[in-house]
Order: C-alpha cells, then structure tokens, then sequence
C-alpha cells in the first residue's frame, strides 16, 4: 500500500484552505461592487453616491428637438404646448430634449462599450426610450418626462415638505387594486413616464444593468416583440429595483396601500424615497376630474395632480403598441 507523504498532504490542504478564502473574498467582493456603466471613472460622479437632491433640470426626448419642428406637427398633436409647458411651469429649471441622433451621441459619451453594444442591439425605438431615461437621469439627475406629457404645476410644488428626496414617483396602481388575475397586478407598479432622481442612484444603476445583461443575452426575435417591452425596461423593471433598494435601507414599498389623505404623499426617510398617490402624472383621469360630487369634496385639499399624460406615444394609431 502506498503512503502518502504528510509534507506533501499538508501542502495540498493549505494550497485548498487558501484558495477557498480567495474563492470567498472574490465571490463577496462581486456582490458588494455592482458593475457602474459609467465611463470616466476619475468624474467626481463616478465616485460612491452622497444621493445629493434632486438638481433642477428636466430632460425629455423625441425624434426632433426644436420649436421649429415641433411646429410643424401642429394639428396631429400639441406637443409644442407639451414641450413649452415644462419651460413656463419651471422658469429656474434647465430643461433638455435630445433627438435621435443625440441620444446616440449621449450613450456613446457617457457609458461603457457593453451598454453602448446594447444600445445598438435594441430593434425597437421603445427599448432605447425605456434605456435612455434611465441613463440621462444616472448622469445628470432630475426629471424625465414623456414628451407626451404636460407639466400643470411647478415642480418645486410636487415635494411639499420632503425637498430631501433623491428619488420622486407616482404610484401607477396600489397592491392588490386591479381585479384582473395577472401577477404584475398583485404588486405595487410606480410610474416611469415621469419621475426623478438624483446623479448616480442606486436604483438607476440596477435599473441599467439589468436592461443591458437582458438585451445582451436575448435574441432579435425577442427584442422585437412588442409583448416583451416592459418586461425588458418598463415599469414592472424600475419599480423592481426601487423596491430593493428601499428594502436596503429598511423601508418596505410591499407595505404602501391606497393612501387617501389630504396630500397622499409618502415620504421615506431611510432611503430617502417620495411616492405620489395615483394620478399624481396622469391627471385627466383622475376621480375629481372626472366626477364633480369627489371635485366639490376634494376643492379645500391641496392638489396632487402635477402631469397630464396624453399617451400619445402609446395607445394612439402611430404609438408603440400599435
């Protein structure tokens, strides 16, 4: 029978011991550094997130970017209204709309070759949408808004009390508020076509992450079937990832119920998070704008209804869904 030596079988042991804690400090450190997107490292922005508030600049997008354009579409929509409504509403708020060829130009600038190879994978003008916003927002911090969307009050107003907040959302429907037997209904799902956060937020960086590894492993056929979008970037995906960065700070977005107060609001302090009651962004088809009796009842109470929604880009014959 042969013996093994022990020298030798002591080596073998301390070679496994110490590649085992290797193994471990790797796999832990992988966990704890999510992958930023971001080019530039040495920008001050690179830097860990102090989740400053909330800057004063609103970004919107759209296939052309100027009044002169916009003005040419006059009868088929009010988009220059739409536009210029965030402008009159907001005069202390830097306001930027990028076309096409400028978001390219955005993503290229800013971001890393496998988001950029993601960016250029995506087949729909909706997937590069759903993207863009996540990304003009990691960058600069703000607000975004659909370029369907109509500002009907300052956005300072949309606060109230919590200026602190890093991160703004409406809730587009409470747990449990549907009767439809579909799972994304069971959740609480926030808003995406307007919201806002400050540079660098942690949810953001989840949010583009996801929507990157998604894209780089699917195929074409997958990418560009209309039924896959909001699985791939939509609000089911950003209300995912503010949903987990909350649980990370000890706030619980499961627990939010229909609020039905004066104001709605809810205010997170631990992760500095302001949810907005239903219809807060999608105003014309609020209860009090749509039956006089709750009108007269809510009259005395400080309005929520900041945005108009036209869903011009979604349910119309010309809208991605169609």
């Amino acid at each position: 029978m042969r013996i093994i030596n022990s020298r030798r079988l002591v080596t073998v042991l301390a070679f496994l011991l110490i590649a085992s804690v290797l193994l471990l400090v790797f796999r832990k450190s992988n966990v704890n550094n999510i992958h930023d997107p971001a080019q530039s490292p040495s920008s001050p922005l690179s830097q860990p997130p102090s989740l400053a508030t909330i800057p004063k600049a609103i970004h919107q997008t759209y296939k052309t970017a100027t009044l002169a354009d916009w003005a040419k579409e006059e009868g088929k929509n009010n988009r220059t209204l739409w536009f210029l409504s965030w402008q009159q509403k907001n005069p202390s708020y830097s306001h930027t709309v990028l076309n096409d060829k400028a978001a390219d130009e955005f993503i290229a600038a800013n971001f890393d070759k496998e988001t950029q190879t993601a960016w250029a994978k995506m087949p729909l003008p909706v997937l590069k949408a759903d993207l863009l916003r996540y990304a003009m927002l990691y960058i600069h911090g703000g607000i975004y808004s659909d370029s369907d969307t109509e500002c009907l009050q300052p956005i300072d107003s949309w606060y109230g009390p919590y200026e602190s907040a890093s991160f703004i959302a409406s809730v587009e429907w409470y747990k449990d508020s549907h009767n439809f037997d579909v799972p994304m209904y069971k959740k609480t799902q926030l808003v995406q076509w307007t919201f806002g956060a400050s540079p660098r937020h942690p949810a953001l960086l989840a949010t583009i992450n996801d929507i990157v590894q998604k894209v780089s492993f699917a195929s074409i056929a997958y990418l560009s079937s209309k039924k896959n979008v909001e699985a791939i970037g939509g609000p089911q995906v950003l209300t995912r990832h503010v949903l987990e960065y909350m649980k990370s700070h000890g706030d619980d977005l499961d627990s939010l119920q229909k609020a039905d107060d004066d104001k709605g609001r809810m205010y997170f302090k631990k992760s500095r998070v302001l949810l907005l009651p239903m219809f807060s962004f999608m105003a014309q088809l609020a209860p009090e704008r749509l039956d006089p009796v709750i009108a007269a009842k809510k009259k005395s109470q400080e309005s929520t209804l900041f945005v108009n929604h036209h869903f011009a880009g979604t349910y119309l014959d010309n809208g991605w869904k169609n």
